[in-house]
């Protein structure tokens, strides 16, 4: 059934479409039936075969308290002794007693006012304030009395009870495609990109940065509307002519048919970006090993790209002569402070996190692969004396939040050989490939290059080498992924063995993030749509981080051998004693004994001669 809706079955001879002549009148709904029959839906208040006779208001029986209805089109109610109101469902008070036009409900023992606007009380004695109602908006100020009130607006508002906002954009033009916003008693033009200013009539440097002179210094940067481009010189392309064509070229050959890159093509036909990025970036390590230290550390964020400022014990640091520089195939550009190769070392006197070391690094998105699904930094806490490992463990701080690492100190000692097995320093293993001192990681990689090498007849260049050895290249990187797929294991390596350290120095980390709190000072702009955009940028480009000592104190945890070799002479002794009675003293008086027979022997020889 359809609510309001009055259901009658017509069985009329009609077509055998019933419904194409609309038998069914005042807006009823018509169904078509079976052997001409048809049903119509009638709307409420309607009713018949074809929904042709209208009801009286007074069908659906409105009134109640036994009162009388009439009317046809309206009805009205004649109510009965003690009820009232249209359809007589009030109880009536014959007294009256609510005052300032109040309606009385009888409860039956008792009676109830339902007092109108601007009364209140029992009987709806007391007459409120004009203003009691809130009658002002956006924060004007009602005075009045019991009668009348009067609004007064706050400035940019106007109307009797405060209710327009005053278009303060009405004389307003902002420049360059801006668009103006009113707000109260002040307006802010919102800019298009590439605009900035109070009617947006500054036009951003884009070429402020120089973009296009990070290789090529003879390129010309053109500032366009929200945008730039690179006009760049002969020996570069690009966008921002950072490429050679002689690196063009090279990128060519590598993606051409029979390549080691071949399959990048036919991925970029099939618009399979995350496929191409993860061929490029298993790729990009190889090409970038071959090349010299060097060559990677410009072609990767200098201290200047990377930070803003570093502090240590609340005092700013000098970045390039407190940090060292140096470039991995694997992670770009690293930089280490209390460096090994630092003559110049930091200690630590107190703790808590604005004691430690704290940064504000920048990241140029700009610069990001389009593939790139992550930005930040890692952030290794080792021993100064330990190489870092891509596999080492770190942590990573995003942009848009603080980062807080807390972290203690222990150190661990291991016996050696008889006790336990474990290796010294580097020194026990003299073909080890890594700086400072040795470490089990170090170890396996080296282990894994000197193996690489009888497969592929070259090392890894992701990893550490000797100096003498050849690097593989690119068309080498199958033969690398087999031997990794063979050869998981290394303890089944011939000649492999890699103990644990015999001491190693821990630092528990606990991390923390949140959120950034303080707005930064250079995006106090009056302008809103400025500060916004550079807040935006800030919380976008911006990473915190901070690593302090929670204690001062190392925890040592060293093994001690339960049973060594004097114990073992001393027990050895006692027992003796025990069983033979042998002490000190009669071994010194055995030795006596015969030495005194030795020699009395030997002089009763030569009297007898």
């Amino acid at each position: 059934m359809v609510p309001n809706r009055t259901t009658t079955l017509a069985t009329s001879t009609i077509d055998p479409n019933s419904c194409n002549s609309n038998p069914c009148q005042n807006d009823a709904i018509c169904y078509g039936g079976k052997e001409g029959m048809y049903k119509c839906l009638c709307r409420a208040g309607y009713t018949g075969s074809a929904c042709e006779t209208k009801l009286s208001a007074c069908y659906s029986a409105p009134c109640k308290n036994g009162a009388q209805c009439s009317g046809f089109d309206s009805f009205t109610c004649q109510c009965t002794n003690g009820f009232e109101g249209r359809d007589c469902g009030i109880k009536s008070c014959p007294s009256n007693p609510c005052l300032n036009g109040g309606t009385c409900s009888d409860l039956g023992s008792s009676f109830v006012c339902i007092c109108p606007m601007l009364t209140s009380g029992t009987l709806c004695e007391e007459r409120l304030p004009t203003c009691s109602s809130n009658p002002c908006q956006y924060g004007g100020t009602c005075t009045g009395d019991l009668d009348s009130y009067q609004c007064r607006c706050r400035s940019g508002i106007t109307g009797i009870n405060c209710e327009t906002n005053i278009d303060d954009c009405a004389s307003v033009v902002c420049q360059n495609g801006g668009s103006c916003v009113d707000e109260i008693e002040q307006y802010y033009c919102k800019c298009m990109v590439g605009f900035l200013g109070s009617f947006c009539e500054t036009d951003i440097d884009e070429c402020a940065s120089t973009p296009c002179n990070n290789r090529d210094s003879g390129a010309t940067c053109l500032d366009l509307a929200g945008r730039f481009k690179c006009v760049c010189a002969m020996n570069y392309t690009g966008n921002t002519c950072t490429f050679d064509p002689g690196s063009v070229a090279a990128a060519a050959e590598l993606i051409a048919p029979g390549a080691p890159l071949e399959k990048i093509s036919e991925l970029s036909k099939s618009n399979n970006t995350v496929g191409t990025g993860a061929l490029l970036a298993d790729a990009v390590p190889f090409l970038a090993a071959n090349m010299a230290e060097e060559i990677r550390k410009n072609m990767s964020w200098g201290y200047a790209d990377a930070f803003q400022w570093v502090t240590y014990e609340e005092n700013e640091l000098n970045i390039p002569e407190k940090f060292v520089m140096w470039n991995d195939p694997l992670l770009g550009n690293c930089f280490t402070f209390n460096h090994m190769n630092k003559t110049e070392r930091f200690t630590l006197h107190r703790i808590g996190a604005k004691y430690g070391i704290r940064a504000r690094l920048k990241l140029n998105l700009r610069e990001y692969v389009s593939w790139s699904t992550t930005a930040g930094y890692r952030i290794f806490i080792h021993d100064p004396n330990e190489a870092v490992f891509m596999e080492s463990i770190s942590f990573e701080a995003s942009p848009g939040y603080l980062t807080s690492i807390a972290v203690k100190k222990s150190i661990v000692k291991r016996l050696k050989n008889p006790y336990g097995e474990c290796t010294m320093s580097d020194g026990e293993n003299t073909d080890y490939f890594f700086e400072g001192v040795y470490t089990k990681e170090g170890c396996i990689r080296t282990c894994y290059q000197k193996e690489l090498r009888k497969q592929c007849g070259c090392m890894d260049p992701r990893y550490k080498t000797s100096s003498d050895d050849q690097l593989c290249g690119i068309d080498k990187r199958t033969c690398i992924e087999e031997f990794n797929a063979k050869n998981s294991d290394y303890q089944k390596w011939p000649g492999c063995v890699c103990n644990t350290p015999c001491s190693i120095t821990n630092f528990d980390a606990s991390l923390c993030r949140t959120s950034f709190r303080n707005q930064p000072s250079e995006c106090n702009n009056t302008n809103s749509t400025v500060a916004d955009k550079c807040l935006e940028n800030y919380e976008k480009e911006t990473v915190m981080m901070e690593v302090y000592f929670i204690s001062l104190a190392t925890v040592y945890r060293e093994e001690i051998p339960s049973f060594t070799f004097a114990d073992l002479l001393a027990n050895l002794g006692g027992i003796t004693g025990v069983l033979y009675g042998l002490s000190v003293v009669t071994v010194i008086e055995c030795m006596w004994i015969l030495f005194e027979i030795t020699f009395t022997f030997i002089s009763g020889r030569y009297v007898g001669q």
